[in-house]
């Protein structure tokens, strides 16, 4: 029961954080972090020192520290200028051109990598700063970019639709055929 108080209070923390006091998401999370640890009582040092070094040997956080590494990378050369005129020469006449590339850029990677921070990030790095360059709002370019990355889940094969046709409940009433087929026909 307390899993849920701890839940609950790490959600209302960061909401309060973020929206009420208007500050940014990074910092909420590092309060909801601190939230979390106090339900450990005098023990909070010892589990939240052992939960973040176990979060930082997880395969997701090295890939999204690298992505947003090679983002700010990609920033602050160069290089992503160079890339926005590139992909301006080819689609910066068409209306919504930034946006079109960046849906279909999240979906293609999507469809590889299936991790809805590593498309937000590689493909946010580059669309991103294009998109408002274009003209286009902020909000809209950060909208865009994450309702792309929820793409990623959804096409096949997706990892997710694996995990949830695999399960024990769905597993003993679905063959193999039933699961393959519309998966790669989709």
């Amino acid at each position: 029961m307390i899993a849920i108080w701890a839940l609950l209070a790490f959600i209302a923390s960061i909401v309060f954080w973020n929206a009420v006091l208007k500050r940014n998401i990074g910092e909420a999370m590092i309060v909801g972090f601190v939230v979390v640890g106090a339900f450990a009582g005098r023990d909070a040092p010892k589990y939240m020192w052992e939960g973040f070094v176990n979060s930082m040997q997880e395969e997701v956080t090295f890939a999204g520290l690298a992505f947003i590494f090679m983002s700010f990378i990609l920033a602050k050369t160069p290089v992503l200028d160079r890339l926005i005129d590139i992909l301006n020469s080819f689609l910066g006449r068409l209306r919504g051109g930034p946006i079109y590339t960046s849906t279909v850029a999240g979906g293609m990677f999507g469809a590889i990598a299936h991790v809805g921070a590593s498309v937000t990030a590689a493909v946010g790095s580059v669309t991103v700063p294009w998109m408002k360059r274009s003209g286009v709002s902020g909000e809209l370019s950060a909208t865009v970019v994450a309702g792309c990355a929820g793409m990623g889940v959804t096409f096949p094969f997706s990892a997710t639709m694996f995990i949830l046709v695999g399960s024990s409940t769905v597993t003993g009433m679905m063959a193999a055929d039933d699961i393959i087929v519309p998966l790669a026909t989709w």
